[in-house]
């Protein structure tokens, strides 16, 4: 039997939090070719409190056309649809109108 262990136990975790802990409060973190990355500002900005977005255009973001979104409810968790799709496959089969399946109606 497999002992689950928490987040906190398992191995490297504590070790990435406190390094992560460090470079928000410097400021800025050295990537591995030796360049210097500046997140002062931006983590800042973030403490400074959240921006609240209402129904006009987001400032930054390009005005674009139409969007198409698709919702789909599966019967299955994030990570087993994530990996599906991640394979390719395409929503399952839906529960809807004369399917006879959860949801279904007549």
């Amino acid at each position: 039997m497999t002992a689950v262990r928490s987040a906190w136990e398992r191995p490297g975790l504590r070790e990435a939090a406190a390094e992560n802990e460090r470079i928000v409060a410097a400021g800025e973190y050295t990537v591995p070719g030796g360049g210097r990355v500046e997140i002062g500002a931006a983590v800042a900005r973030a403490a400074a409190g959240p921006a609240l977005f209402g129904p006009e255009p987001v400032p930054g973001v390009p005005a674009g056309g139409e969007a198409r979104t698709a919702v789909e409810v599966t019967g299955e968790d994030s990570l087993t649809a994530a990996r599906r799709l991640a394979r390719g496959g395409g929503p399952p089969p839906t529960a809807g109108r004369g399917s006879g399946g959860p949801g279904a109606t007549a």
